[in-house]
């Protein structure tokens, strides 16, 4: 009774149309393909060679070979000042003093200590002498002879004392003096007669007055490991338009502010008119202990610097039609600008993310920007 009565209302046409649109519906959706999902497209490069002779530009100050602050060693009130700023000496020549009297007046007084010291070893000697002969003779006990080599000895360590009494008091004397050291000129004068001074006060500045002069830089620790002392760079003195060479002979090993390290050079011939404290920029060009074909150049950006505080570069390796990125560790040497070298860790077939690696992670699938969308099946 049901079945006739089912196909008739399947027999209307309003219920055909509705029920074919159904097929239809269902045929589409099996036939329609699952998208794959889009890779994050990568900018790349690949390492260059680094050119021969890169330089960087660091500026630096000339100082003298042989220069020192001047400071007495003791206390007092100065009494004279010989020299003015900019003055010229010759080693051995009074450049200042302290007021003496005080001074000379202990010596005095320690050299007078010195002769009765001296009396009293005489007088003790000639009383042991007389000692020894009367026990010779049995005239005197071995006690009494004792006693007078007892004497004689401790008036000869009295003598000792008082002599190095007097070589202390004639020293401070000598200290109411700064004497030079060498042939010089005055830098700064930090003293004045009647001025009251305490030991290693600095009272006076000077130089050397040399036919060469030094130039003290600090150059970056990307630079510093690049450096040896002996070899030649390259100057300018902008205050004078000219140039000069000058070679490498300390490098310091510790940092001292900013991460950079002192390095003096020695300008054996400077130019005329080169004076202390005048600018010199030096031309510094790091001693390759590789070829430059080893060194490669990378953007600086390229890399980056982990928890560890290791240095790495994104390598992109092929991947069936994308690519996947593999964390590599590098060595660099240098950081010049927009563009770092690289002594370890890539090659120059090797092609690198070139920018954006805190946005990517060690195996994941990327594409290449410039070879358009790639897609991959999960």
């Amino acid at each position: 009774m049901n079945r006739p009565s089912t196909l008739a209302a399947l027999a209307c046409p309003r219920h055909l149309a509705m029920f074919g649109l159904m097929l239809i519906g269902i045929s589409a959706c099996s036939e329609a393909p699952l998208q794959e999902p889009l890779l994050r497209p990568v900018s790349w490069t690949t390492p260059a060679a680094a050119e021969a002779g890169a330089m960087r530009r660091i500026s630096g100050t000339l100082v003298a070979p042989n220069r020192a602050p001047l400071a007495f060693e003791l206390p007092g009130v100065v009494d004279s000042v010989a020299v003015e700023v900019g003055d010229t000496f010759t080693a051995g020549e009074p450049l200042a003093t302290l007021e003496g009297r005080s001074f000379r007046l202990q010596v005095a007084q320690r050299r007078a200590e010195l002769d009765e010291a001296q009396a009293s070893l005489n007088l003790a000697r000639q009383d042991f002498t007389r000692a020894t002969r009367l026990l010779e003779r049995g005239a005197t006990s071995k006690a009494q002879h004792d006693a007078a080599a007892s004497q004689a000895e401790t008036a000869h360590s009295r003598l000792a004392t008082a002599r190095a009494r007097l070589d202390i008091a004639e020293e401070d004397l000598a200290d109411t003096m700064l004497i030079a050291p060498y042939d010089g000129e005055l830098t700064a004068r930090h003293i004045e007669p009647a001025q009251r001074v305490q030991p290693g006060q600095t009272a006076l500045a000077i130089q050397g007055i040399d036919t060469t002069l030094e130039i003290e830089i600090s150059v970056p620790e990307t630079l510093v490991s690049d450096l040896e002392v002996g070899t030649t760079q390259y100057v300018d003195l902008p205050a004078l338009s000219a140039t000069a060479s000058a070679e490498v002979i300390e490098i310091g090993r510790n940092a001292q502010t900013s991460t950079a390290y002192p390095v003096k050079l020695l300008m054996r011939q400077p130019p005329q008119r080169a004076r202390p404290g005048m600018t010199a920029e030096v031309l510094l060009q790091a001693t390759q202990s590789s070829s430059p074909a080893d060194r490669l150049r990378i953007p600086a950006t390229a890399f980056a610097t982990d928890s560890a505080n290791s240095r790495f570069a994104l390598v992109l390796e092929p991947r069936d039609e994308s690519y996947v990125v593999a964390k590599r560790g590098i060595t660099i040497s240098t950081v010049t600008g927009q563009h770092a070298l690289v002594t370890e860790g890539l090659s120059s077939d090797d092609v690198i993310v070139e920018r954006g690696l805190a946005f990517l992670s060690d195996g994941q699938r990327v594409t290449r920007l410039g070879d358009g969308p790639r897609r991959f099946n999960e």
